[in-house]
């Protein structure tokens, strides 16, 4: 997988995306709300030809959670 370490911009319309969850579950895709920065930067860093797999820590990590 590839890393972003991405810092939330202020709080602003979310955008609903859909992610592909780990292949051993049941559950094919889900749905996430993210902020129109990170999706800029998504839309950015997409491969049109292929998947690719992104670790992004404002996705990842629990952000309400602060011991995480």
């Amino acid at each position: 997988f590839e890393a972003l370490s991405y810092t939330r911009g202020p709080p602003g319309n979310s955008i609903e995306i859909e992610v592909a969850v780990d292949a051993s579950s049941s559950q094919a895709s889900s749905t996430l709300k993210i902020g129109p920065s990170l999706n800029d930067a998504l839309q950015g860093l997409r491969h049109w030809e292929r998947s690719r797999v992104l670790w992004v820590d404002a996705i990842c990590i629990n952000q309400e959670d602060i011991n995480q």
